[in-house]
């Protein structure tokens, strides 16, 4: 196999970005230092400079700089220097968090055994997905921001998607699905989608009633920008995480908030079919869902071929897979994983899958910093078998913030924890 000199350059990058990755989640799990007294956050503030060095490289090979390449490398650099001015040592990350990220880091070695032995193989396409998911990662477990900073990050994210729903939707054409910023409806409504935690979560955290009611405002706008998209994989993601909530929630303050989320969905299409236009009400998530627009039935056809090619390659090579070169074309991550990244990619997604499951099974009913992360994410993996938006690098952005959310919230709690203790020792 013959390498041209930048994907040469492209591959020992990533190489050696995937093992500075490995070694920071191994000292970060045990909150150890490293030699000479270096902070253990020196080892992914080195993944992330050889990470902006293969961002850049990228760019020569897949061409102009993107807003998803802007987004990322500024807050990357974001993070370095907030990290490099915070000197308290970092607590150890749980357990559950740290079986994602080995999942994740599984996921990838089976895509570099794909990448040089499989028949299609795209170092582009494998970077930019190393890139795009490893560093948002790494980036919020760096940081480990505190509770009122993961606040602000949510509050922050979901406003600008709601402010940006609500600009494109005067624009959105007649007979088209609302594509916002992205390049494609699905990923687009992906990313609405990991926002619905975050806001869900604001409101359920408000001390006001104002707050309460803006926040659940923000998540109706999100709700009618997934209806709007399309995308049917992200409506069913909306409704997996109300029935978690429902599920989880049932014996805590907080059951009022999956229910009201579901009966505010619904009103919100309700009020949406009134006001809309015809060809508006015709084309959207729900009547595709429902077989009630031809367009639902011609995409099935589609995926269906291409479901049926992915299965063909997967029996050819069950255990190497076959290269990064086809990332886009099956609408279920799990049959997607396994073509282009064989067995192991299979087992790494599987692994993630069940951390997202234990994050649930772990966190506490009355803590929501805690609950509504986890449901979301495992949402997120539900809504993944009719999608292929695994690859984008925005998309990261929202998990790191769930992730970070989870761990926030679990620091917190000790620290009440301990501040009640400490108190009744006083008092005895």
């Amino acid at each position: 196999m013959k390498f041209d000199p930048v994907q040469l350059a492209l591959l020992i990058v990533t190489a050696a970005t995937a093992a500075i990755w490995v070694a920071a989640v191994v000292r970060h799990r045990r909150g150890r230092r490293v030699r000479r007294r270096v902070d253990a956050s020196a080892l992914p503030l080195l993944a992330g400079a050889a990470t902006v060095a293969a961002s850049l490289g990228l760019l020569r090979v897949a061409g102009p700089l993107t807003p998803g390449d802007v987004l990322l490398v500024g807050f990357v650099a974001a993070v370095v220097a907030v990290r490099v001015r915070r000197e308290e040592r970092l607590s150890p990350l749980p357990q559950e968090i740290t079986l994602f990220l080995a999942g994740l880091a599984v996921f990838f070695a089976g895509g570099a055994i794909a990448e040089l032995f499989g028949a299609e193989p795209s170092f582009v396409e494998y970077t930019r997905a190393l890139i795009g998911a490893g560093v948002p990662l790494l980036a919020w477990l760096v940081w480990r921001p505190r509770w009122d900073q993961v606040v602000f990050a949510s509050g922050a994210a979901v406003v600008l998607t709601v402010v940006h729903i609500l600009y494109a939707i005067p624009f959105q054409e007649e007979g088209r699905r609302l594509l916002g910023w992205a390049s494609q409806y699905n990923h687009f409504a992906t990313a609405a989608m990991l926002l619905v935690p975050a806001a869900v979560l604001l409101a359920v955290i408000a001390r006001s009633r104002p707050a309460r009611l803006g926040w659940t405002a923000a998540f109706v706008v999100l709700a009618v920008g997934i209806v709007l998209s399309g995308s049917r994989a992200a409506l069913g993601g909306l409704l997996v995480f109300g029935a978690l909530g429902v599920v989880l929630w049932f014996r805590s303050r907080t059951v009022i908030a999956a229910p009201l989320a579901l009966l505010l969905l619904a009103g919100s299409y309700v009020a949406f079919i009134n006001v809309a236009s015809e060809s508006l009400v015709e084309y959207n998530a729900v009547t595709r869902a429902l077989g009630l627009h031809e367009s639902g039935a011609l995409s099935d056809q589609t995926r269906d071929v291409l479901v049926d090619d992915a299965w063909s390659r997967v029996t050819e090579r069950p255990a190497i897979g076959t290269g990064f070169a086809r990332t886009a074309n099956v609408h279920n991550i799990y049959l997607q994983a396994w073509d282009v990244a064989g067995a192991l990619g299979l087992l790494g997604l599987a692994v993630m899958t069940l951390a997202a499951v234990l994050m649930g099974v772990r966190a506490r009913r009355r803590q929501a910093g805690e609950i509504v992360p986890a449901v979301g994410l495992v949402a997120f993996f539900a809504h993944m078998n009719f999608n292929n938006s695994f690859w984008d690098r925005y998309m990261w952005l929202s998990i790191g913030l769930m992730l970070a959310t989870y761990c926030a919230s679990r620091v917190r709690r000790s620290d009440h924890l301990l501040e009640h203790n400490t108190e009744q020792v006083r008092v005895s």
